[in-house]
């Protein structure tokens, strides 16, 4: 099945809406800020001091969220409705009761969490309900399926780094076996609250330099970043049915896959993501030749980026356009995989491809790929997408203009 995207919704550091992302994205904006601390009480043994943070405080939530339940709520949750809202009214879908909601997170309702925490930490006994239901990861689907009163599937998904993509590939396998109309799918994480922060810090993957150059020489780990995406995904067949004319793009290869070699590293043969690409290539009826634009996972960290770099390298034709997205966003943690299919995937619509921001002096200087340090114009009707997290786990995207299905 060939998946039709007719509506988009992104909240992330380059923005609120779609068009401020991929505004931002074309104009090489980098915005990394100080670390905000939470006041928890965790704090004392947090060194990280930058970090990719949203900035949604004056958007208009009047008919999205009650006042009363706003401060209550988890990050998650009000950027969910900011996305969905702008992906819903962009689709012009006259949405059936039994639509489904697919949200992939690692830890969505983590700054709740903390907060939560922290209230009972100063021995507090009263805690709001919406603290406490919102500090869960699978409360974001519900509560949008329930603010627009639908019947269908919803549930969420949570694999690390692809857990958005692999909501995608959730969504898909649900509309061929329950004959959905249409879904909904969304990627969420804000991983910055401290109490995950510190994972990351204890587990040294986070940039003790507070940089984000994914390829670069230079590269020491990743950024924290945060932000939410979500689509509105029907079949191609019954989307062209309905007469749709608003088809942004269409996902016409989608694949998973695993190392099954260890908890945290991926295998040095990136095995996971031979298979994922690989299962792209059988859906799609394409091959590595058919792609000269690449949206990589790179994740700016010593061991991910060269295994990456050496996978893409066995496939894909040389010359090829190579970048990533943590340059200007950082790590989105469970979001980053679905919001970079998007960001990738839009810059192609606006005929554009993006470059690495902050890449100065590449890790190898085999030139095998071309990695772009500033945006080019260019139309192409193809891009490509990887995506890998802790585990080995794997997934791949190919991307086309709907014109050429």
């Amino acid at each position: 099945m060939k998946l039709a995207i007719t509506g988009v919704g992104i909240v992330s550091p380059l923005g609120n809406t779609l068009s401020e992302n991929i505004n931002n994205l074309k104009a090489m904006q980098v915005p990394i800020q100080d670390y905000r601390p939470q006041g928890h009480f965790s704090d004392w043994i947090l060194n990280v001091k930058k970090a990719f943070h949203c900035n949604y405080e004056d958007v208009d939530l009047t008919d999205l969220i009650k006042a009363k339940d706003k401060r209550w709520l988890d990050p998650t949750v009000i950027t969910s409705m900011i996305a969905v809202d702008e992906a819903i009214q962009m689709s012009g879908l006259n949405f059936p009761d039994n639509t489904p909601v697919f949200v992939g997170t690692i830890r969505g309702g983590a700054p709740n969490l903390a907060r939560y925490g922290q209230i009972l930490h100063q021995q507090k006994r009263k805690v709001h309900p919406q603290i406490l239901l919102s500090s869960s990861h699978e409360y974001v689907s519900n509560h949008v399926s329930s603010h627009y009163k639908w019947h269908g599937a919803s549930m969420g998904t949570s694999g690390t780094c692809i857990s958005g993509v692999q909501a995608l590939d959730l969504a898909k396998k649900y509309m061929m076996t329950e004959d959905y109309d249409c879904a909904i799918v969304g990627a969420t994480d804000f991983m910055t609250s401290s109490m995950s922060t510190i994972y990351f810090q204890l587990l040294g993957a986070i940039s003790p330099t507070g940089k984000s150059v994914p390829w670069d020489e230079s590269r020491d780990g990743f950024v924290m970043g945060e932000g939410t995406v979500y689509l509105v995904v029907e079949p191609l067949d019954k989307a062209r049915a309905r007469g749709a004319n608003n088809i942004r793009w269409v996902v016409d290869g989608l694949g998973i896959a695993n190392d099954g070699a260890h908890a945290t590293q991926p295998d040095l043969e990136g095995t996971g993501a031979r298979i994922a690409i690989d299962k792209v290539f059988e859906q799609a009826g394409t091959t590595a030749d058919d792609y000269n634009v690449l949206n990589a996972h790179a994740t700016s960290t010593p061991f991910g980026d060269p295994v990456e770099y050496n996978v893409l390298k066995d496939y894909f034709p040389e010359q090829s356009y190579l970048y990533g997205n943590k340059g200007q966003i950082g790590h989105l943690m469970g979001a980053s995989g679905l919001a970079e299919v998007v960001l990738g995937a839009e810059a192609m619509v606006n005929g554009f491809i993006p470059a690495n921001a902050g890449l100065e002096k590449p890790f190898t200087q085999d030139n095998y790929f071309n990695l772009l340090t500033q945006p080019k114009e260019e139309k192409y009707k193809r891009m490509f997408k990887t995506s890998f997290g802790f585990g080995g786990r794997s997934a791949a995207v190919s991307v086309v203009d709907e014109r050429e299905v």
